[in-house]
């Protein structure tokens, strides 16, 4: 008998069969308005046991049940058959709700299209009748589409590329009449502040996150419980989104309505989700020592500090299976229908994400806390687990929106026709599918044809749109130095010239850097000596011809390098090849001296690294000589857990130093290169070290340009064992301020971050400065992004230190290159050649430390272009031998690219780096535009398209 009581009467008395093991039993009471004590009792035969119990008042909860399928581009079956499976629930999705028309309507079936991908192939291929379905049920509020195309490392995307995940969004609107102004971002724990400003310029106004935090990611135990929900997420504009996120240690936020019973049975929701709301409502996290879909909730001991869920409206997520990519369900319906008939509250609704957001903007104002800054992701490590084709990736990301600048401008100049835009769409969407968040199948390992065990098949089509967003980039980079080249020449017998160059500088900021043009033997032969003229300036330029690599088999003729000096804002520089006897010079030098007129460097040729570093303008010396690791250092670390086994590393509660099995470095280098010429000191280095067949290092160091550029090359062994390579980049700073570049931004050690953030490595783009009272430096990198400052962190929860760092390592910047932590959605080993190129600059104290991160980056983030301008007719029009087509005159701005504004017109693309707001001119002195300069107004880290007319 169970028996529920006051000191005054019998609330509910039932009499129950029980059988062995656990039961559930719901005694019903009426709402009461205020704490009632009451004793509850269970009499078995002469036994009886009684508990003391307080009912108290109920909330009238609201829960706005978000029906979806989470997107992943492989993972649980090969990409084809993903796309496949979401067009085939778009059209489930017709017939789901066509069956649900007569239900009541709270539990009509509403469906959240997550990513607006399949959706773009699922409208190119159906019907016209079945797409205006979809229209009339998205117009009345029964579909919404949010604005993204993925689900995405957004940390890993160019600026460029992130801003085209709006363009399938943008073109819906545009074709179908329908508004979107939410975005749904999930799975990964963590989202580019450059994000928030793309979507809030977007027109979008919410922004629905569901991390998953999978074991490796550990907000709770950093200040996420800081976090509110929902929260304003606050751009430097002032714009913001209202954010919801789903906030659970277990790493299923997504699908936590499928934990409780949703979309499996109302018996099974009418048992779990009262305790639910109960424990949201009245502890810091709704699973507190739970269990569950593998994981254990909040950990012993934590220190919770979290508020219980304040408010009445719960936005909840539900999957139509308790999976990935699961079909859409009426289960859901049937549930929200029963429930509502029943009780008054909790009151259900199957929703859409703006019904949510619109209540909560309505009914929440200002009790809704404001955060600013990065939202620094957790799962950004998994990228250093397939380092090859994310440098293939890195490097379309580098060339196509300079081949895109480029075809621009030949248009604008008249340049005959060409259909170059589909080979840089093509470029950008393969690249976005690889920086896309699922790099591989729940088991990576595997080779079967379908399903969880097709690992092999989906890497080989995931590193195929690395590849290929390269191959287009080049292919598309190629065309526009023909086409603009062709151009930029000048008529060949005024020249008196063997052949003429030209080089032309993506940046909105004047340069002199290293460029590399190819001379075909059957242009310039290949004994043929010559100078190499500037033609402005009328001086000889120094310069070192290379021969073809592979020569039998690819095209016959050399490699002309040199630095282009003082090349003008998006503008060229022409130069002339004249008959005359070389410049060459090669003089012996030592092993171990590294000079040029801006830095000295000392060669250790035993591991490989840099002794010293000193600036020659101030004499500073650049290195940390005591740290415990030198410079330019190759570091392996190998794990103690397994490989092969399922999200393993997101199952080991606690991580300490018994899992760092060994740490070893390179050793036994060997010169097998070196050379002193007119333009450069350079040093090869062959090394040997752990979990590689070789390592080669070289250090160069141009004449003419402030700056150290480093490439380490890397055989790496395929293996399977978990492991981590590292370069060491310790630099003499005291306290430094750090600044680092992030998409669509700059990120520093003072900024606001979002609660919840990881703080023991990040993704970057390509630049770090240090800045401290003798002067800055600057070390960027091309196709490594992930990187530590001042320590090396375990790769497993809590991320522990592993060596005794001090405050001179504070400085320091280890370059994260190659990983395999991850059991799954990643790959378990890499190998092959990998190439990893990096570059250090230097200033006086009191310098713009940002521009001299841009400039220090450019030499491989923006790289100048170098040409050879093929034959011009004698009658032909050419232009002067340089020349500006546009510049900003703001330090920190600069143009990202250029695309054409319909019939006349062009649109420059800008960011700004800059700390605070910019003002600037825009001015375009080498184009024929209808109006003058241009006045913009930039916020930190916005990205602007600015449209120009250009005259008939």
């Amino acid at each position: 008998m169970l028996t529920l009581r006051t000191d005054k009467r019998v609330l509910v008395e039932r009499s129950v069969k029980a059988a062995a093991g656990r039961n559930v039993e719901y005694l019903l009471v009426r709402e009461v308005d205020k704490a009632t004590p009451c004793t509850f009792d269970i009499t078995v035969g002469e036994s009886r046991a009684s508990a003391a119990l307080e009912l108290r008042p109920q909330r009238h909860w609201r829960i706005f049940l978000i029906h979806q399928s989470h997107l992943d581009i492989g993972y649980t079956d090969p990409q084809d058959l993903i796309l496949h499976h979401h067009a085939a629930f778009l059209d489930a999705v017709l017939d789901l709700a066509e069956r649900s028309d007569t239900l009541p309507d709270d539990a009509r079936f509403r469906w959240n299209v997550e990513a607006t991908w399949p959706l773009d192939y699922w409208l190119r291929t159906r019907p016209a009748a079945d797409r205006r379905r979809f229209l009339d049920l998205a117009k009345a509020g029964r579909i919404e589409v949010a604005a993204l195309s993925f689900n995405m490392h957004s940390e890993i995307y160019s600026i460029d590329e992130l801003a085209r995940q709006l363009a399938i969004a943008q073109r819906l609107r545009d074709e179908y009449e329908f508004s979107i102004d939410t975005a749904m971002q999930t799975d990964v724990p963590g989202t580019t502040v450059g994000l928030l400003n793309l979507l809030t310029e977007a027109g979008v106004r919410y922004l629905s996150v569901a991390h998953n935090y999978a074991g490796r990611s550990v907000p709770h135990l950093l200040d996420g419980q800081r976090l509110t929900r929902p929260f304003r997420w606050r751009a430097a504009s002032g714009k913001s989104l209202l954010t919801w996120y789903t906030d659970t240690p277990h790493g299923v936020a997504y699908m936590e309505g499928n934990l409780v019973g949703f979309g499996e049975a109302y018996e099974a929701a009418i048992e779990l989700f009262p305790a639910y709301l109960a424990a949201l409502a009245e502890q810091p996290y709704p699973y507190v020592g739970a269990e569950a879909f593998g994981w254990f909730g909040t950990p012993p001991g934590t220190n919770l500090t979290g508020r219980p869920y304040p408010h009445d409206i719960l936005h909840f997520r539900v999957n139509g299976e308790l999976a990935d990519n699961a079909p859409p369900s009426l289960v859901l319906s049937e549930i929200v229908g029963k429930w509502n008939a029943e009780w008054e509250y909790p009151h259900i609704r199957l929703a859409t994400n703006r019904e949510f957001f619109e209540v909560a903007e309505r009914e929440l104002g200002d009790r809704v806390e404001t955060f600013e800054g990065d939202w620094t992701d957790w799962w950004a490590d998994g990228v250093g687990s397939a380092a090859r084709e994310l440098g293939f990736n890195r490097s379309a990301q580098v060339l196509t929106p300079i081949a895109q600048a480029m075809h621009t401008l030949s248009d604008a100049l008249g340049a005959e026709k060409s259909e170059w835009q589909h080979g840089v769409e093509a470029a950008y969407e393969a690249m976005g599918l690889f920086d896309e968040h699922t790099w591989g199948a729940a088991n990576p390992w595997t080779d079967r044809l379908e399903q969880y065990d097709s690992g092999a098949l989906q890497w080989q089509r995931k590193s195929d749109f690395a590849r290929q967003a390269r191959d287009l980039a080049v292919l598309s980079h190629e065309h526009a130095t023909i086409r603009l080249g062709r151009l930029l020449a000048a008529p060949d017998r005024a020249l008196g010239a063997l052949a003429q160059l030209a080089v032309f500088n993506p940046n909105g900021w004047g340069r002199t850097d290293i460029v590399e043009v190819f001379l075909p033997a059957t242009r310039v032969a290949q004994d043929q000596r010559f100078e190499l003229i500037d033609e402005a300036g009328g001086n000889a330029q120094s310069y070192e011809l290379r021969e073809q690599a592979h020569a039998v088999h690819r095209p016959r003729g050399r490699w002309l390098r040199f630095v282009a000096q003082n090349v003008p804002p998006l503008g060229y520089r022409r130069y002339l090849l004249r008959n005359a006897p070389s410049a060459l010079v090669d003089d012996s030098a030592a092993a171990t001296t590294l000079e040029s007129s801006h830095y000295r460097a000392e060669v250790d040729v035993e591991r490989g690294t840099l002794s010293s570093l000193v600036d020659l303008a101030t004499r500073r010396e650049l290195l940390q000589l005591d740290s415990p690791f030198a410079f330019n250092q190759y570091i392996y670390d190998q794990y103690g857990s397994a490989s092969n086994f399922n999200h393993l590393s997101g199952r080991i509660p606690w991580g300490d130093m018994w899992l760092l099995g060994r740490r070893s470095v390179a050793e036994k280098g060997v010169v097998i290169e070196r050379s002193r010429t007119s333009l450069a000191d350079r040093v090869r280095i062959r090394l040997r070290g752990v979990g590689s067949d070789w390592i080669e290092t070289t250090y160069e160091l141009l004449r003419e340009v402030p700056r150290v550029d480093i490439l380490n090359r890397v055989h790496k062994l395929p293996l399977q064992e978990k492991e981590s390579v590292y370069f060491a980049f310790p630099f003499r700073a005291d306290k430094p301020k750090v600044a680092y570049e992030i998409t669509g931004g700059v990120d520093t050690s003072g900024s606001p971050r979002v609660p919840g953030s990881a703080r023991h490595m990040r993704a970057i783009r390509h630049w770090i400065t240090l800045d401290d009272d003798e002067g800055q430096v600057a070390w960027a990198t091309a196709e490594a992004p992930l990187i530590e400052i001042g320590d090396l962190h375990l790769p497993y929860s809590p991320f522990p230190r592993t060596f005794a760092s001090g405050p001179a390592d504070e400085a320091t910047v280890f370059s994260w290159a190659m990983n395999n932590i991850w059991d799954t959605n990643f790959p378990g080993r890499q190998g092959g050649e990998t190439v990893f190129r990096y570059a250090v600059g230097s200033a006086a104290a009191g310098s713009d430390s940002r521009r001299l991160g841009m400039q220090v980056a450019a030499g491989f983030s923006r790289p100048l272009v170098g040409m050879l301008c093929p034959p011009k007719p004698d009658h032909a029009k050419g232009l002067l031998p340089t020349g500006s087509f546009s510049e900003v005159t703001r330090s920190a701005v600069d143009i990202v690219t250029l695309a054409p504004a319909g019939d006349r017109g062009l649109t420059l693309y800008l960011t700004s780096l800059a700390p605070e707001p910019v003002e600037f001119e825009l001015r375009l002195p080498g184009l024929p535009v209808r109006d003058g300069p241009a006045r913009v107004r930039l916020w930190p880290g916005e990205y602007r398209a600015v449209v120009v007319e250009l005259q008939d």
